[in-house]
């Protein structure tokens, strides 16, 4: 996290996650790691401006989930 105006995202953080949702979203996950990156997302998106969380929830509502 970093603090300068605000709290924000660090921008390798933000890049990290999106690059696993983009491989998640590919190769789909079980539903425990689809767990997870529910939780990362959503802190994620407390931090990152409104046009980056929306990005962000799109690309997990992309990823399915394997049973």
């Amino acid at each position: 996290m970093v603090v300068n105006e605000r709290p924000n995202l660090a921008r390798d953080a933000y890049d990290r996650l999106r690059a696993r949702l983009h491989a998640c979203a590919a190769s789909g996950c079980d539903a425990a790691t689809w767990t997870r990156l529910q939780g990362q997302v959503g802190w994620a998106c407390q931090l990152v401006v409104a046009s980056r969380a929306e990005k962000l929830q799109r690309m997990l509502a992309a990823v399915p989930v394997r049973r």
